[in-house]
């Protein structure tokens, strides 16, 4: 369900303060019918005449898709004229505004999440279903390459920024014995998991999802990057079969100054426009 909220305007050329194209947001409310979980979000639509490249954006786990980072990336994006869409992942964070625990979620259901938004996506008569383009945030890098390996063909590009490919060896680390895993764990006090997460990427292989997937990639990671190491996206791109790598120097994880913000949005505006001036 669309439902039309208040006009807006903002600026392109990296400068997420100055305006140029008018768009609107609307609130999204689609259901997973595999979880039965209501999923919600915002769509940002520009007011031009058309059909649209379409971007959908993937949080990090514990986060949302209203954290000041992806607002900002989304009307930034809107104002250059692309639909953008955003939603919270069930489950996904302690402030998530879609329904499910986050005991019951894991990389894998956040995976049919997006796959839900991708399909009801492809059905909206504004979408060029040719460009469209997943952008994905640590954990939801690694659901972005998942959902673009299961669905060839229909997505254009992925941006992938400091995605989370370490996390089966990670589950491997902290947990040795699957005979001996906790009912629920409050990984460092971010989230709490329960055993669905821990199961369902434990001998996950993202190799696979990367070999399967020959579209254009860009991964842009941070150099001090404690939390997901700078070392698995330069292996990923590797991986990839068309992958670059950008480095934002001096960023940890997550980009959360406007320059480092800047710079991200400098670099991912010209992989887009370049990817889909082809399409």
């Amino acid at each position: 369900m669309l439902t039309f909220g208040i006009g807006c305007t903002a600026k392109n050329n990296g400068n997420m303060d100055n305006a140029t194209t008018n768009f609107s947001t609307k609130d999204i409310e689609i259901r997973n019918s595999e979880s039965d979980n209501m999923l919600r979000g915002t769509l940002y639509l520009p007011e031009s005449k058309g059909k649209k490249p379409l971007i959908i954006t993937a949080h990090e786990l514990g986060s949302d898709s209203q954290r000041p980072w992806w607002v900002n990336y989304a009307r930034h994006w809107a104002a250059e004229g692309y639909a953008v869409l955003t939603f919270d992942f069930a489950g996904g964070g302690n402030r998530s505004r879609s329904e499910g625990k986050t005991t019951d979620m894991s990389v894998l259901t956040e995976v049919s999440d997006l796959e839900v938004m991708l399909s009801e996506a492809r059905t909206w008569d504004f979408v060029d279903t040719t460009r469209i383009v997943l952008v994905g945030g640590s954990q939801g890098g690694g659901v972005s390459a998942i959902v673009a390996a299961r669905h060839l063909g229909e997505i254009a590009a992925q941006v992938l920024l400091y995605p989370a490919f370490h996390l089966p060896d990670n589950l491997h680390e902290r947990y040795p014995d699957l005979n001996n895993l906790p009912e629920t764990d409050g990984r460092n006090g971010m989230i709490t998991i329960g055993r669905k997460y821990i199961l369902d990427m434990y001998d996950h292989d993202y190799d696979k999802d990367m070999q399967a997937y020959d579209g254009p990639v860009l991964i842009v990671h941070g150099d001090e990057d404690k939390t997901v190491p700078i070392a698995g996206s330069e292996r990923a791109v590797t991986v990839f079969k068309n992958a670059s790598l950008y480095t934002i120097k001096g960023a940890g994880h997550v980009f959360l100054t406007e320059p480092q913000q800047t710079e991200f949005l400098q670099q991912a505006d010209v992989f887009i426009e370049q990817v889909l001036r082809n399409r």
